[in-house]
């Protein structure tokens, strides 16, 4: 405290203020615990974060860079940051992985098997065989695991009840599908889905977990839709995908958030922007990409905005062709 007052930075008791999971996230987890440091505030686009040492130019700096040059440092407990950091990352301390193994046709089992084996090896878990009526409930696996479900094809009668489970459920297990369709090792390629939501941080939780220890190189892709009928000849409306992405718009947000927490994870890092009908642009990337791995969060909503939308991720399970992993939406 002695040093903080030395250097003119005030002194927050973390005990006496609300963190909110919100604004801590605009810091990546990796950044976030490797400088000490909790995003607490934010007031007009000045975030304040508190750092168990902000008389440390070089964290300063990283800081800085991530949030921008209005950042408001204070200083705050060593220990009572990293305790709020865990609470709000709770994947950052590497739980074990539950790959749990669905029944599967005995011609796919061999492949199946050595698959989910050299996946829970990488990631630092173990594998086992789901119950016949495992439904993916919280009970089965304990708080602190993290659990992957492996099926071998997408149309398997399961998976529509496990995703819909998978995208209502609470809590901050990572949970997730994956869909071993034509499995491919190694991973070294991993296409992200953005729907430009809170809850992408799911997807990029899982690619960024698969991605480190196997030195992947991760494409995110932004997909626009495509400019309605009822505004054709309307200038301001049809400034085009850079200009949307430019703005202040929820993609063009969690875009750059996402690319810039890949980023200063160490990962390699690639962009695809594309607009038009968002199931055709994701089967062309795919299909022009040697993308090992494809990973999207499942997205709760009412049937009518399915209906007006389109099912993104029912149209990927019958049409990606490759591996594609379904995170739980991050909490928000």
């Amino acid at each position: 405290m002695a040093n903080a007052a030395a250097a003119s930075i005030a002194f927050l008791a973390l005990g006496e203020v609300e963190t909110d999971p919100r604004i801590a996230r605009r810091l990546p987890a990796d950044l976030a615990w490797r400088l000490h440091a909790l995003p607490v505030a934010e007031d007009e686009g000045r975030i304040t974060v508190a750092m168990a040492d902000p008389a440390d130019e070089a964290a300063r700096d990283l800081l800085l860079a991530a949030l921008g040059s209005a950042t408001c440092v204070v200083q705050a407990d060593p220990a009572a940051i990293d305790q709020c950091l865990g609470q709000i990352w709770p994947t950052r301390v590497q739980t074990p992985v539950d790959v749990a193994v669905c029944n599967t046709s005995e011609a796919a089992a061999p492949e199946l098997w050595a698959y989910a084996r050299a996946l829970a090896s990488l990631v630092g878990g173990q594998v086992r065989l789901a119950d016949d009526g495992d439904e993916t409930p919280a009970e089965a696996t304990p708080s602190s695991t993290c659990q992957l479900t492996l099926f071998h094809k997408g149309r398997d009668p399961g998976i529509r009840q496990r995703l819909a489970r998978l995208s209502t459920e609470e809590g901050n297990t990572p949970r997730a599908l994956l869909i071993a369709e034509e499995p491919r090792w190694h991973i070294q390629h991993i296409l992200v889905v953005l729907w430009g939501e809170e809850a992408d941080d799911g997807a990029i939780d899982w690619a960024e977990r698969i991605a480190l220890p196997g030195h992947s190189t991760v494409t995110v892709l932004a997909v626009v839709p495509p400019l309605p009928a009822m505004y054709s000849g309307c200038a301001r409306m049809e400034q085009g995908l850079p200009a949307l992405l430019n703005s202040a718009t929820p993609l063009g947000c969690r875009t750059r958030r996402a690319t810039r927490r890949l980023v200063q994870a160490g990962i390699d890092c690639n962009l695809r922007l594309r607009q038009g009908a968002p199931d055709w642009e994701v089967a062309r990337e795919v299909a022009s990409g040697d993308y090992d791995l494809v990973v999207v969060t499942a997205r709760p909503s009412p049937w009518w905005q399915r209906w007006l939308e389109g099912d993104l991720v029912g149209t990927l399970l019958r049409i990606v062709g490759r591996p594609l992993l379904i995170a739980k939406p991050a909490a928000a």
